[in-house]
């Protein structure tokens, strides 16, 4: 048995005082029920009881008490903190609010324990000093393990850093033999692009001939940017070796291009512009000077050539005061002319003069396409008129 006879281990005791200068403080705890019974973390004040939620307290100072609980109640021992349950409420978890009036801390050397391989009792400051013993001795041995093991990884790692150095002095001097071999190649390879950049832009003038069949025949061994011109079409051509004449430009088409809309060329683009507009747009004409009755007016226009109706605008010199004018465009073709077949508004609405207005509505288009010997003729609708109108001009712009 081993004991410990120091006495400077006493219990130790804080209590409070429960007055207005020291009071009891409130707890709540949550614990769970193990063996019947819980303890709680400081001493309860009994004057103030233990209330546990869904339980009552079973009140050991009257003299009928029960010394077992019921399910649902509790036993509390006041001088240590022990609460006792029903065995029924076994593991189940309980919250407790109670007053705290201090605690009761017991020494390790007070507590005793016994070996199960002999009749020994130790206490527990015992045990807990063989532990530490322990612990500090294989903390010892593994630093010791920790710096043999270190030793080694520092050995390990400078045999690595000798070997890395000489496979980097190796990869140095392979590095500036390779740097020396690519100089040389560069150096030929921007010798060679020098000498194909010359002989792309090379051009070896030779005189023209007539055709470009004319080309094999006169230039039989041509060397590389020989240049010529074949008159027949204007056309130059560059010799690019294995055979092959490549057409470069054209004097006509190349050096001075054709005019368009937006570019110069032989002709202005204004004069282009002109010169398209007078060719390709053309304006067909109907004057009414007055209308004196509906239906077919006696003006009629045959159109020589295939055109699309590009716009339609009507005017008038003297506007109608009276009723407004409603008048449509129709058409018939060429073969159909003089027989009795049907005419066809090239509007879905008629062109619509309204009284005091000098401009006509225009409604959209039905259909724009007028053939060669198409014949075209106004119709007004009935009593939609004013004989006082005057001077009406319908102008129909269409491009070839």
């Amino acid at each position: 048995m081993a004991f410990n006879f120091q006495y400077n281990d006493p219990l130790l005791i804080e209590w409070r005082k429960g007055d207005e200068t020291d009071p009891y403080i409130d707890r709540t705890e949550t614990h769970k029920i193990i063996n019947n019974r819980i303890v709680l973390s400081e001493i309860p004040a009994e004057f103030h009881r233990v209330e546990i939620y869904g339980y009552s307290e079973i009140d050991q100072r009257k003299p009928d008490s029960r010394p077992i609980p019921l399910e649902d109640e509790f036993i509390v021992t006041y001088y240590n903190g022990f609460i006792t349950f029903h065995p029924s409420q076994e593991y189940k978890t309980v919250a407790v609010s109670y007053k705290g009036r201090g605690m009761i801390q017991y020494p390790a050397s007070r507590i005793y324990a016994h070996n199960p391989n002999s009749d020994v009792v130790e206490n527990l400051q015992h045990i807990i000093d063989t532990a530490l013993i322990k612990i500090i001795e294989v903390g010892d041995s593994i630093d010791k393990a920790l710096e043999a093991a270190k030793n080694a990884n520092m050995a390990a790692e400078g045999a690595f850093f000798a070997t890395n150095r000489a496979n980097q002095a190796t990869e140095m001097a392979l590095s500036a033999s390779d740097k020396a071999i690519k100089a040389g190649n560069n150096a030929d390879e921007k010798a060679d692009l020098a000498y194909k950049a010359a002989m792309t832009t090379r051009l070896i003038w030779l005189k023209p001939v007539d055709k470009y069949e004319d080309i094999a025949l006169v230039y039989p061994n041509p060397e590389i940017g020989s240049t010529t011109m074949v008159l027949s079409t204007g056309s130059r051509y560059r010799y690019e070796g294995d055979g092959n004449w490549k057409e470069i430009d054209n004097y006509t088409r190349g050096s001075i291009p054709l005019a368009n809309d937006k570019v110069d060329g032989l002709i202005s683009s204004e004069d282009f512009n002109l010169i398209h507009d007078k060719l390709q747009i053309k304006s067909i004409y109907f004057v009414l000077p007055t209308i004196t009755m509906d239906g077919v007016q006696k003006y009629i226009i045959p159109i020589p050539f295939d055109c699309k109706i590009k716009s339609i605008k009507a005017i008038c010199n003297k506007p109608s005061s009276a009723s407004p004018t409603h008048i449509f465009i129709e058409k018939i073709s060429g073969s159909e002319f003089g027989t009795h077949s049907e005419w066809k508004k090239i509007t879905d609405l008629p062109i619509q003069f309204k009284t005091d207005h000098y401009s006509a509505f225009i409604p959209p288009l039905l259909f724009s396409e007028i053939k060669k010997d198409d014949v075209l003729r106004l119709f007004v609708e009935a009593d939609k008129f004013d004989p006082l109108q005057e001077g009406i001009s319908i102008q129909i712009d269409v491009v070839l």
